[in-house]
């Protein structure tokens, strides 16, 4: 139940595996800073395989709110959770993109 009463009609499931192999149906996401570099570790992945970095720059969202792809009948979010490429993300920041 959300917050103010309303059903968000969301569910969640965590898996073993490959995450680039479920289905295309899936939504997935994770975790970016600003200048969209994704440059190091899953973020590199996302990058080769989904690509539309300038179409992801264009939206211009600031850390804190999330950008999103679709492919096929894939939605793909970005959490804006930095402001630059190198150091962690804050707590803050990411409960504003999952609006916590």
């Amino acid at each position: 139940m959300a917050e103010g009463g309303g059903d968000v009609g969301f569910s969640f499931e965590e898996k073993k595996g490959d995450l680039f192999d479920c289905p295309e149906t899936d939504a997935l996401a994770h975790c970016v800073s600003e200048d969209l570099r994704m440059g190091k570790g899953i973020a590199v992945l996302f990058k080769k395989k989904f690509g539309g970095v300038g179409e992801l720059m264009s939206q211009g969202k600031k850390t804190g709110k999330v950008a999103v792809k679709i492919k096929k009948n894939r939605f793909i979010f970005y959490l804006i959770t930095k402001p630059k490429g190198p150091g962690k993300p804050s707590y803050a920041s990411m409960g504003s993109c999952l609006k916590i």
